[in-house]
């Protein structure tokens, strides 16, 4: 089984918190924790949400 790379984690975790809170609602920090990764480690990735 292939390992995920960071960025697939990361998108991974927005469209699990999507499922479950309006995407509005949703903050980096959100992103972030629920893939325990820092934030700096998001923007490293993508611009922004």
């Amino acid at each position: 089984m292939k390992k995920k790379t960071t960025k697939e984690l990361l998108a991974d975790s927005f469209l699990e918190l999507a499922e479950k809170v309006p995407i509005n609602k949703i903050t980096i920090a959100n992103i972030a924790e629920n893939c325990e990764v820092t934030q700096p480690t998001f923007y490293r990735y993508f611009k922004d949400k």
